[in-house]
């Protein structure tokens, strides 16, 4: 497989999981995280979650209590090494139609690549505030199925 195809993959996974956040579709998240101990998770504002049944907990509490919010991924750099991949990102985050203001934050997100399924699953999330800037910001996602 070239480095190109690889690179659309793990874009792919990155998509999906921007697509499962905007969308509060918990089902997407769940088949997108590896499901173990050594996954971490950083919330904008939050204290570090450390494997995959605390971080499940945090994705249901933040669907079940969040309305839905579009999270569109800017400039995404790939870096690659052996089954490991992550995604440097800027994450516009739209403001809701009654404020002024969107919310940019940093973004790492790290993919392992199962090699049973050659699928990328999200072993780290970690998003942090960057500024808040006029709003609301365009875009949106495709439905997810």
């Amino acid at each position: 497989m070239s480095e190109n195809d690889l690179e659309e993959r793990v874009l792919a996974a990155n998509n999906q999981f921007y697509q499962a956040l905007s969308y509060g579709d918990l089902q997407s998240m769940i088949e997108l995280w590896l499901h173990s101990d050594q996954a971490q998770c950083i919330h904008p504002g939050w204290n570090r979650l450390q494997g995959w049944l605390n971080i499940e907990k945090s994705w249901r509490m933040i669907f079940e209590n969040s309305n839905r919010v579009p999270v569109i991924p800017g400039n995404p750099q790939v870096s690659f090494c052996e089954q490991m991949a992550w995604v440097n990102c800027i994450e516009n985050i739209a403001a809701p139609e009654t404020s002024p203001h969107a919310i940019k934050t940093i973004c790492t997100n790290v993919f392992q690549r199962n090699g049973d399924t050659g699928d990328w699953k999200m072993v780290v999330h970690h998003s942090s505030f960057s500024e808040v800037i006029p709003g609301p910001i365009e875009g949106n996602f495709a439905p997810l199925h």
